[in-house]
């Protein structure tokens, strides 16, 4: 299943909520070419500055070439929020090996080497930033358990990276959406109400609160903050999730049960003079799909 336009406007709201504090913008796709430049389009229109690259966060020497890239655009690259994901769901009896591979490359591997490639570039101030669902916390649904070990893989990634780059005061944080308001996942959806009774506010986060989240780790303020995770879920992990609550039957299609609880729709990365914001472009149960990345480069004002 292909991530939606709506899936595209959340990730968007990250990119716009850095530009609207002073970065310029970096986005690189995997196929979304039109979108991704609507995208650019819509930033420079604000005053801000975007451009637009291709590369593919399966491919390890595509995710280097981005990172290269954004650092000539934009002159250097100083935060990386770095989020590359493609969801697969099934039972572990029956999930293929390419499927597992597949997963691992995107949702780990990517992870890693984005990083890799941008702690050359990153000084003192410097910030990492990863995006991975509050699900890794609590799995809802027995499809999920391979998705979410990826996802789980990334707190570990980052309480370690945290301690790596310490001495250097640049810091490393993990973003944790919880039930969040996008077309592969909307509001209204016939999950919905279940999600929403897991909230103890009572309501989806939209994609404007997890760029919030995202855009205060970039700042100054968030100096201090470092190896810790900041879950955007309303709530809804202060919750008991009583065995058996969410079933899933052989009469449901394996589609549906793709939607299971925490359906995450984004990946990011950023800079305070270099955002990489990654996004994906295709979510599929069945087949890859890596997304939209975007950078930023500090400008006078904001981060």
């Amino acid at each position: 299943m292909r991530s939606s336009p709506v899936d595209r406007v959340a990730s968007a709201a990250i990119a716009i909520a850095l530009s609207e504090k002073g970065a310029n913008v970096a986005i690189t796709y995997e196929r979304s070419a039109d979108s991704a430049e609507r995208l650019v389009r819509r930033i420079e229109g604000n005053s801000g500055k975007a451009v637009a690259i291709q590369a593919d966060s399966a491919d390890p020497v595509a995710i280097q070439w981005s990172v290269d890239e954004t650092v000539r655009a934009l002159g250097g690259l100083d935060i990386l929020v770095n989020n590359a994901a493609i969801a697969r769901y099934n039972n572990i009896a029956d999930f293929t090996v390419e499927d597992i591979d597949a997963l691992l490359a995107v949702n780990v591997r990517g992870p890693v080497l984005a990083a890799k490639a941008a702690i050359p570039h990153l000084k003192e101030g410097g910030r990492i930033i990863t995006i991975g669902p509050a699900g890794a916390d609590r799995i809802a649904g027995v499809a999920g358990t391979v998705y979410y070990m990826t996802k789980g893989a990334l707190q570990a990634f980052n309480r370690g990276l945290a301690r790596e780059l310490g001495a250097r005061d640049i810091t490393v944080n993990l973003v944790q959406p919880g039930s969040t308001n996008t077309e592969s996942n909307p509001e209204t959806g016939e999950f919905a109400d279940y999600q929403r009774g897991l909230s103890a506010l009572g309501r989806f986060s939209q994609p404007e609160d997890v760029a919030a989240a995202v855009a205060f780790l970039a700042t100054p303020a968030a100096r201090q903050i470092t190896g810790t995770i900041l879950t955007v879920d309303g709530g809804a992990l202060a919750y008991p999730l009583k065995s058996g609550s969410l079933r899933f039957t052989n009469s449901v299609p394996a589609a549906q049960r793709a939607f299971l609880f925490w359906r995450q729709s984004f990946a990011y990365a950023m800079t305070i003079r270099a955002c990489s914001v990654t996004i994906p472009n295709s979510m599929r149960s069945g087949s890859a799909g890596q997304g939209l990345l975007l950078a930023a480069s500090k400008r006078e004002t904001g981060i």
